[in-house]
């Protein structure tokens, strides 16, 4: 690896850091070169760079890969655990993050048609050797509306527990978003100064969090180092790139491995399980042509860098063409039933939150790409930005004349 690193700069390129899995091969080299992290010691996550003495070379855990471990520790363990600190500096109700209460909320959504949390079910905590694979089965666990959904569940079912449950799911989003930012909004950056010691204190919060967090009977597992070496590399490279050389923002999915897990997908299309022959082929052909698409199901998410070539594009040009055809036939053959505006069926709050979800996302979506008259449209506004927790205040009728104005 030194002499990979080494003539890699020889060609004028900056390395500044190694990012890998947490297999057992890549701890012993984090081993080897004196990276640690643990509840009784200081972090170390660097060495002296090989190449230039005056700089050091950061070390960083896949964020894909740890939020998959996470989720496979919840699975195995069945709860986690915060320290006492943190429930009293947070107000939280109680101390444990349990796996029944995911299952709960399935059960919950289960006979319904109107869910909170659509895209998150049973399958999602499965934990067979390829299913704990997808990064995006861990996503839909660690996911927003998940953690606003346990909120609205603790008030609806008088259940406080889920309120800390929620709590950690919105932490681990948060975390994730930062560690895995793709476009500016979200990019650690100091155009404004408040907001990045803000975000940069909400990620040396994550490292106290997880340093004192207990999962299952209170060991400290690879997963909590992974997440405190690669949180704290993720700060001191920011910085770094921001002040010495003069990034305006950084973009920390280039920190992550989804480059070379798609180049791997693109590999196994032809030979799932290649040989070093059939390896060597595919990767010179990929390499030549840079023919590098989206993979279907594929393990990881897709990495949005542009590439050098760009002489299949009109492919995907032509067929976006086709579908755009496609949807106006589609279009031209719907009907809309009429609407009886004295029928109003009978919903619970659960159902009625959804409703409210999703006719709020169809209105936000005409305001973008429609001239709608303003009047109209905060005629079905809330004049607060509610998430949830909107039906004390809604009658049924109400809303359900709101969703089919658009309908």
């Amino acid at each position: 690896m030194r002499k990979i690193i080494n003539k890699t700069e020889e060609l004028g390129f900056h390395v500044n850091f190694i990012t890998s899995d947490m297999g057992s091969g890549n701890t012993g080299l984090w081993k080897l070169l004196g990276i640690s992290g643990n509840r009784f010691s200081k972090i170390k996550n660097y060495i002296i760079h090989p190449f230039d003495s005056t700089r050091n070379l950061y070390i960083i855990a896949d964020p894909p890969h740890i939020l998959k471990n996470l989720k496979q520790a919840l699975l195995n363990n069945g709860i986690l655990t915060i320290s006492d600190d943190i429930v009293r500096k947070y107000n939280l109700p109680s101390n444990k993050i349990e796996l029944e209460h995911f299952k709960e909320l399935i059960n919950i959504q289960e006979n319904s048609e109107l869910l909170l949390t659509p895209k998150f079910n049973m399958d999602d905590l499965k934990c067979n050797n390829y299913m704990k694979m997808k990064v995006n089965k861990a996503k839909k666990m660690f996911d927003y509306d998940v953690g606003c959904t346990f909120e609205v569940l603790a008030d609806e079912n008088n259940k406080p527990e889920f309120i800390t449950t929620a709590w950690f799911v919105k932490l681990v989003c948060k975390w994730f978003s930062f560690m895995t930012s793709r476009y500016r909004k979200i990019a650690l950056g100091k155009k404004n100064i408040d907001i990045y010691e803000e975000n940069v204190d909400f990620l040396r919060e994550v490292i106290n969090i997880f340093t004192d967090l207990k999962i299952g009977n209170g060991g400290f597992k690879p997963v909590q180092r992974g997440i405190m070496i690669s949180t704290q590399s993720v700060i001191d490279l920011t910085e770094y790139l921001i002040t010495t050389r003069d990034f305006q923002y950084v973009l920390t999915s280039r920190f992550t491995q989804d480059c070379v897990e798609n180049l791997f997908s693109l590999i196994r299309i032809k030979n799932v399980i290649p040989h070093s022959l059939q390896f060597t082929h595919n990767l010179k052909l990929i390499a030549i042509a840079m023919y590098m698409k989206d993979i279907r199901n594929s393990n990881y998410d897709n990495d949005d860098r542009q590439y050098l070539s760009g002489f299949l594009d009109y492919l995907s040009k032509e067929k976006e063409k086709k579908n755009d055809i496609d949807i106006c036939k589609v279009q031209e053959t719907i009907k809309i039933p009429p609407f009886n505006n004295n029928v109003v069926p009978q919903m619970s709050h659960l159902q009625l939150n959804s409703l409210y979800n999703i006719a709020g996302y169809i209105i936000n979506s005409i305001t973008k790409i429609c001239t709608t008259c303003n009047k109209c449209i905060q005629s079905v506004r809330s004049p607060i930005p509610l998430r949830f927790f909107v039906y004390k205040v809604c009658s049924t009728k109400m809303l359900y004349n709101t969703f089919s104005m658009f309908c």
